[in-house]
């Protein structure tokens, strides 16, 4: 049985190996309303984006303490980076106000004690106010991304081009204006 206690064993190590969809995650993130409270991670020296799935590694303990909370509670954590990467103890000004809604897809103890967490980021998500416990948590609220271009945007791009045109004394490709 390949080193398992039986098949539901195996059968649970399948399941967990295999990445949470992240078009589900994001449909299950959207679902929420503004206000929201949801664990925060605190992250050295990354940035998560959505559509990202990825291990984070877990040693301190009041982080611990929010993946388990989070895992106990639905499974969603806010993604956070920190602005100083040696601060062993991070408040929330010492983080970014905005951050990334992940999905808990498998947590596992290593031997060394501390966690490896596999998330799937969704979409970014703003820390409206701190909740007071014994791990970091806060009231979120998602943000809208808007990737239209606008009338105006589309006229300042096309000045530029224009620009950018008479200071090299080139005439940019034709598909540079099809929108």
């Amino acid at each position: 049985t390949l080193g398992f206690h039986d098949w539901n064993v195996l059968s649970a190590a399948i399941q967990s190996s295999q990445p949470v969809s992240v078009q589900a995650a994001k449909l299950r993130a959207r679902s929420r309303t503004a206000g929201t409270v949801i664990p925060v991670t605190p992250m050295r020296d990354i940035v998560f984006f959505p559509q990202l799935i990825t291990p984070i590694f877990v040693g301190r303990e009041k982080t611990r303490r929010a993946i388990e909370s989070a895992a106990a509670n639905g499974g969603q954590i806010l993604v956070v980076t920190q602005k100083r990467p040696e601060d062993d103890d991070p408040d929330f000004d010492a983080l970014h106000s905005v951050g990334v809604l992940a999905e808990i897809i498998h947590c596992a103890q290593m031997p060394h004690g501390d966690l490896r967490v596999k998330v799937s980021c969704s979409e970014r998500t703003g820390i409206v106010r701190p909740v007071d416990g014994d791990f970091l948590a806060a009231e979120v609220a998602p943000i809208e991304e808007t990737r239209s271009l606008d009338a105006e945007a589309f006229m300042l791009t096309r000045e530029i081009f224009e620009s950018y045109q008479g200071f090299t004394n080139t005439a940019p490709p034709q598909s540079l204006y099809r929108y």
